[in-house]
């Protein structure tokens, strides 16, 4: 049975189900639907930034404050290894395409003081290919926010951050027309991670704190949540485009709350039964993620040359493409990299079994490569089978 402390020595299955099960409204969210329903069902697919946030944060906190400074830490590094080499090479696949394309050299109009404040400030993303950086951008701006946090001794006020941050984002998101928000000439902020990710990454650290009294609550409570969110959010949205207020469709209330309701369903769900999803769902989430932005690029540049209804239809197609393409290469890297590992530990096993032999010399001694065929290697595994 789940306790309040499962977390503590498990991270369970029903996160990474999730994350896995989110994937598809990514690409939904960046690059569209083609039914007639696709605007909605765009706008509805930005519950996945908060969830994924509240999943991040979550695991974040831990029963002390070293352990919770460890983890931060290790979430530097993680966001950090995706962050910098997803800019360097992203910034690189524009800048050729928009020179031999478009003959336009994109470097100088970078060194701005404002385009640089909205890359780098903002988390906005200038260029066709790319836009979803801004997640693990922001990702790695919270770790940094709350590893200074931690380290001054002011994590304890993560909840008053939490609420006043929750607060304020929808009025300089959604509602930012309807108060007439103004900052820097900018009319609405829609990316930055005092806005899209740190008050829900502090909410899902506010969620793993308070775990008891999700155990407490129905499953069936946070599946009325989820609903209720997302036709709070088509409301909302519905009433502020007619009234000519909407600002920003990226976020709102209703899939902000949709977002807790599925991320708590997931914690619930955490000892449900192992399957490929629930042991590979998280890393396949990360490839799909990291290829989608890629994928789509490379799919609409070859369309260019060809007639203006072939790139109609793969533009207009969007994620139902792209999402396919991105899971079938997911798969294959996990493949390899699978068949990589396994020959990596196979090897580490001959070795050992080598070294073995030549201790108690109860084999005649042989070369490695003598250890290399069909039999050796299958009598090796029967000896030292591989978990």
């Amino acid at each position: 049975m789940l306790t309040t402390n499962y977390y503590d020595n498990y991270r369970g299955t029903g996160a990474d189900k999730l994350k896995f099960a989110l994937m598809p409204f990514v690409c939904f969210a960046c690059f569209g639907c083609p039914t007639q329903y696709g605007s909605y069902i765009k706008v509805l697919s930005g519950f996945v930034a908060p969830a994924f946030f509240i999943l991040c944060g979550f695991f974040m906190f831990g029963k002390s404050s070293e352990e919770r400074l460890d983890n931060i830490k290790r979430g530097i590094k993680r966001s950090a290894a995706m962050f910098i080499p997803m800019f360097i090479v992203f910034l690189a696949i524009n800048a050729v395409y928009y020179y031999f394309v478009n003959g336009i050299n994109v470097f100088p109009t970078l060194l701005g003081k404002r385009k640089l404040f909205e890359i780098f400030v903002l988390s906005y993303w200038p260029f066709d290919m790319g836009a979803s950086i801004w997640f693990i951008q922001d990702l790695l701006y919270v770790y940094i926010f709350l590893f200074l946090l931690e380290k001054i001794k002011l994590f304890k006020l993560y909840k008053v951050i939490m609420v006043l941050l929750l607060l304020a984002t929808p009025f300089v998101g959604e509602f930012a027309k309807a108060v007439h928000f103004s900052f820097l000439g900018y009319n609405y902020i829609p990316i930055g991670f005092f806005t899209c990710a740190l008050p829900f990454v502090l909410l899902g650290a506010f969620l793993r704190e308070k775990f008891k009294l999700i155990l407490r609550a129905s499953t069936g409570l946070f599946y009325f949540f989820a609903i209720v969110g997302f036709i709070a959010a088509f409301a909302e949205m519905e009433l502020l485009s007619k009234h000519n207020l909407l600002a920003y469709t990226g976020q709102s209330i209703g899939l902000n709350l949709a977002a807790v309701g599925l991320c708590c369903i997931a914690f619930l769900n955490a000892e449900s039964r192992e399957n490929f999803f629930s042991k590979h769902g998280a890393s396949y989430a990360k490839r799909i993620y990291i290829l989608s932005q890629p994928v789509a690029f490379a799919l609409l540049v070859p369309a260019q040359f060809f007639s203006l209804k072939f790139l109609l239809i793969v533009r207009d197609a969007g994620a139902i493409i792209v999402y396919p393409v991105c899971l079938l290469l997911a798969y294959i890297i996990g493949r390899i990299k699978a068949n990589v590992l396994r020959k990596k530990r196979l090897k580490e096993r001959l070795s050992l079994l080598l070294w073995s032999c030549q201790i108690t010399d109860s084999r005649p001694q042989r070369t490695y490569s003598t250890y290399c065929g069909k039999k050796p290697r299958i009598f090796c595994r029967e000896l030292f089978p591989l978990s």
